[in-house]
């Protein structure tokens, strides 16, 4: 395992031993499925993600779990287990809106030290950001990093 991959692990498992599960449980599907387009129609591609779902949410004792899968912006696959209004006795539906606080910072910072190591580089972490998002123009001296 390569230094970067420990690294990233460690900083998933300091969020909470939950989203870091989620999250390996989420790339372990897409590698298991191959990330290919014909995944979402194998037969029992559904059958098997729908059981590691529910299984995930009642071995986490958590309210719910949803896991979606797309591909070139389409959803091949969205599964639910579990309830999203516990009170209610309400199931959680694939449309369903959770509060995920600030672990999506991790994947962006990776998602641009990915694009700025890439040979070419596709952006450099000295860019402006309203080279990118031009809404935040007012300041051009707010860089990527």
């Amino acid at each position: 395992m390569a230094s970067g991959d420990v690294v990233a692990r460690a900083r998933l498992l300091a969020c909470s031993k939950f989203s870091a599960w989620i999250v390996l449980f989420c790339l372990s599907v897409l590698t298991g499925a191959g990330c290919n387009s014909s995944a979402s129609s194998e037969p029992d591609f559904s059958t098997k993600v729908d059981k590691l779902v529910d299984t995930a949410q009642t071995a986490n004792q958590v309210p719910s779990i949803c896991v979606a899968i797309g591909r070139k912006g389409k959803p091949i696959y969205a599964h639910c287990s579990g309830m999203i209004d516990l009170a209610n006795n309400t199931p959680a539906p694939p449309e369903s809106i959770y509060l995920i606080g600030s672990v999506t910072k991790q994947f962006t910072t990776t998602a641009i030290m990915m694009l700025a190591n890439q040979k070419p580089p596709a952006l450099s972490l000295s860019d402006p950001v309203s080279k990118y998002i031009p809404a935040l123009s007012s300041d051009p001296g707010i860089t990527i990093a």
